[in-house]
């Protein structure tokens, strides 16, 4: 067996944009175009510790450290399922060495981090009117 069959559950399917390795839900949710302007949009430096807060299944975390010369993605996301999704996708396109997930609550951020420990924070939050779409049963 491979390491992408062993990282691969039923309900996924494994995707590929340029390089990177992408586990998704055959059911949903996906990374769209919108996630991919964001990422060619972020002004990352040489160097840069980037915070991805609400990170999903890391794809804006996995598009920077694949296509910037950034140190490190803290890439923080609450949901489980998600966080789990996104370490998978970390080791399946090999970018263990530039990006840490944390399964956390991004309201306690700054708990766990001093204010200036990162250089640039990228989001890429729901834009659904409150209440429609899926709610997080955590929040």
């Amino acid at each position: 067996m491979t390491k992408s069959n062993e990282l691969i559950y039923q309900d996924e399917r494994l995707d590929k944009y340029d390089e990177l390795r992408i586990i998704q839900k055959k059911d949903g949710p996906y990374f769209s175009i919108d996630a991919i302007i964001l990422a060619k949009f972020a002004n990352v430096g040489k160097g840069d510790k980037v915070i991805d807060l609400g990170a999903g299944g890391g794809i804006i975390s996995l598009l920077l450290a694949s296509t910037t010369d950034l140190q490190s993605v803290t890439a923080v996301e609450i949901q489980n399922e998600l966080s789990d999704l996104a370490r998978r996708n970390v080791i399946l396109s090999g970018l263990e060495h530039k990006i840490e997930i944390l399964n956390d609550d991004i309201r306690l951020i700054d708990k766990k981090f001093p204010p200036e420990s990162f250089d640039l924070v990228v989001s890429n939050p729901p834009y659904r009117a409150i209440g429609s779409g899926r709610l997080n049963p955590r929040s």
